[in-house]
């Protein structure tokens, strides 16, 4: 998802959901949860960005055990374990918030893909184009576009903001 796209969905959230997002108190909450669940650190950054898209209503609450489960590559027992510490600790005050109606989610995650293809092609375009371009890096990296990441670090490491 784009920048832009991010901004979008960002600005139309509703003030808790937004204030959720950079509270510093529901970050260290995130990471103490990563920590005694023994994610690695190198994966800390992957768990603080899928609690930024369930925030951000890009990943519905009812497929975080799925993301957790893929993202950090974990087994689905602890991806279930994980998944209800979360829906418990920090995402169960913005419940109301984060449920929507299932067709807006369904026509927001088309269009949000119907984005993420044309951009694709777009790029691939591009390269194609110039191709003879001794000077000019390929362009094959669709994760980045796919995959933004958004995560700000205070000087321990500790994430900071969720975005």
């Amino acid at each position: 998802m784009a920048n832009e796209d991010l901004q979008k969905k960002y600005e139309s959230l509703p003030g808790e959901l937004k204030r959720a997002l950079f509270d510093p108190e529901i970050a260290n909450r995130i990471y103490k949860i990563g920590e005694s669940f023994n994610i690695p650190k190198e994966k800390m950054e992957t768990l603080a960005q899928i609690t930024g898209k369930v925030f951000l209503k890009i990943i519905d609450l009812d497929y975080l055990k799925d993301a957790l489960k893929d993202d950090l590559e974990i087994s689905l027992v602890d991806a279930e374990k994980l998944c209800q510490k979360l829906n418990k600790e920090v995402f169960s005050p913005y419940k109301k918030y984060l449920k929507e109606t299932k067709e807006e989610t369904i026509e927001q995650t088309q269009q949000m893909n119907d984005q993420k293809q044309e951009k694709i092609k777009t790029k691939k375009e591009l390269s194609s184009k110039e191709e003879n371009d001794k000077y000019r890096e390929p362009i094959n990296d669709e994760e980045d576009i796919i995959n933004p990441q958004v995560i700000v670090k205070d000087n321990d490491g500790r994430i900071k903001k969720i975005l």
